[in-house]
């Protein structure tokens, strides 16, 4: 499995439709972790000088399809890791990420405004047209979202899976989450936090 063992947050019914309250709920855990949401390209490279976001390049098990940010927080990177691995021993294929980090100034038209990419936490899947492989992922993800570590959304134009990684162990700010209402989200406007000074980091867990 691609999870680690960590508590359950909270009774949240694990599902690959993308809905509002999903989307406010990541928005919400993004929030509430303090993740810088970057505005132009500037600051996503200003974030990767202080190490909030990390470069990620593929290897033996996954690869990156005209990914214009290659950066993401250093979960997510761990995460893609783990799960691309367990993904290409089950099914013989590498997986294809398609999108990472995106500033809110380069975020496509249709993009919601409670959109994580901004803050590094997401990733886009291209969906495989080999049925098994598209089957497995999919249990996978579901399975992630039901011991909430991720968030995934099945998109179909183009067709992918929208994941968003949670940052760390943390019942009490997903319930937190999930309680508030989406008005009280949509409130909170996405901005740059002034960075603090960088500090040595410890390198990032494997994820499980």
């Amino acid at each position: 499995s691609a999870s680690p063992d960590r508590p359950a947050a909270s009774a949240h019914a694990a599902s690959l439709r993308g809905t509002k309250s999903a989307m406010s709920r990541q928005y919400a855990v993004a929030r509430v972790n303090g993740a810088t949401f970057a505005r132009t390209s500037a600051e996503v490279y200003r974030c990767v000088d202080l190490g909030t976001l990390v470069r990620v390049a593929g290897n033996a098990n996954f690869e990156l399809d005209k990914v214009s940010y290659p950066f993401c927080r250093p979960e997510t990177k761990a995460f893609i890791e783990r799960l691309a691995a367990d993904y290409r021993a089950a099914t013989g294929e590498k997986l294809v990420i398609t999108s990472l980090t995106r500033p809110i100034s380069a975020q496509p038209r249709n993009a919601s405004d409670l959109s994580v990419h901004p803050a590094g936490m997401a990733l886009d899947i291209r969906r495989s047209n080999n049925g098994a492989a598209q089957r497995w992922l999919e249990r996978e993800l579901l399975a992630l979202e039901g011991r909430n570590l991720i968030d995934a959304t099945k998109e179909r134009r183009p067709p992918h899976y929208h994941v968003a990684v949670f940052p760390g162990p943390q019942p009490e700010l997903l319930a937190e989450a999930d309680e508030a209402p989406a008005a009280a989200v949509q409130q909170a406007s996405p901005t740059v936090k002034k960075a603090p000074a960088p500090k040595p980091r410890a390198a990032a867990k494997p994820v499980k």
